[in-house]
This record gives C-alpha cells, sequence and structure tokens, in this order.
C-alpha cells in the first residue's frame, strides 16, 4: 500500500525489530530445484537460507528443552519446555519453531514442524514455554497396509538449536 516504504524504511533504520521466518528453504544456486524443509535424510541439499531463518536486531539464548509424555499412546501427547532470553539490546519478537527428528528410520523427513508459536521479550527478559503436539503425529503411512505406523525407540525434539529426546514405549 501507499506506506508500505515507510515500513520498509523503519526497519531499516532500526525503528522496528523485524520477527518474520522463511516459510521455505532458499537454494543456494540459481539453477536448483526448490527444496522441501522436511527433505529425507539421504537427500543432499544446500540452501542459502533454510525453512524458518529470519533476521532480528536482538539475540535469543534457548535453555535445553525438557521433555514429558502425557496420556496412553496412540492417543499421548509430547510436552516440551523451554526457556527463552532476550540477549540483546532491543525488544524482539521471536518465533520459536519445535522440529521432530528420528535417525536412522522409515520415517521419511530429516525433521519435521510440529508447534511453534510468537514471544515479544524485552532486553533481558526470559520466559518459560511449553509448546504441544499429539504423538500420533509422528506416524507414518505404512506402503502396504496404508495404515498409521508409530515404531517404537527414540525420538528428538529440536528448539533453538537446543535438543532433547524422549522414547516412544511401544509402537502401533
Amino acid at each position: 500500500g501507499p506506506l508500505g516504504g515507510t515500513a520498509v524504511a523503519d526497519v531499516i533504520v532500526g525503528k522496528v525489530n523485524p520477527s518474520g521466518r522463511l516459510p521455505f528453504t532458499y537454494p543456494k544456486y540459481a539453477n536448483a530445484g526448490p527444496i522441501q524443509y522436511y527433505h529425507s535424510l539421504t537427500q543432499v541439499t544446500e540452501a542459502q537460507w533454510s525453512f524458518g531463518r529470519g533476521l532480528s536486531y536482538t539475540t535469543f539464548r534457548y535453555g535445553v528443552p525438557t521433555i514429558t509424555t502425557e496420556g496412553v499412546v496412540p492417543d499421548a501427547v509430547v510436552s516440551t519446555t523451554f526457556t527463552i532470553e532476550n540477549t540483546g539490546s532491543v525488544a524482539g519478537k521471536e518465533a520459536a519453531l519445535l522440529f521432530t527428528r528420528r535417525p536412522f528410520s522409515v520415517m521419511p523427513e530429516a525433521k519435521r514442524l510440529r508447534a511453534f508459536t510468537k514471544v515479544y521479550l524485552t532486553p533481558g527478559e526470559k520466559r518459560t514455554l511449553t509448546l504441544q503436539f499429539p504423538m500420533a503425529d509422528l506416524c507414518y503411512i505404512d506402503d502396504v497396509t496404508k495404515g498409521c505406523v508409530l515404531d517404537a525407540g527414540e525420538y528428538f525434539v529440536l528448539v533453538g538449536g537446543r535438543e532433547a529426546s524422549f522414547k516412544v514405549p511401544r509402537g502401533f
């Protein structure tokens, strides 16, 4: 609109702190095909900027996540609690993205976005957040039975460059 130039100028001079995130992965080379953020572990990808990358005039530090599961598989809910702190000198919004991964699995993706939230923090402010997702979201579709399958074993949660794991005691 007519105030678009003013909005961009406010970001450039630091009057407004940007907090957007890329909704796609930007390839490193112009002739490269599209790269999905949920690419397989065996797919070699060279990204200039990966899915979820964003810029800010401040910095944020994440604490190590702790994971709890509530309920019985397959209806269990996975809760991940972590702290986030604005370690910069200006206030800003941070989009906390929670991914899961399971190495050496038939699951097709290297990592997958499961939950997210955006939080506004002033300089030095620290907040504890909890993100949840249903354990059934970890299922994959079996080629033979065409049904949802959840393997027992260890799964990893990634948030803000930090990682923690939890175990699924029995699959379905």
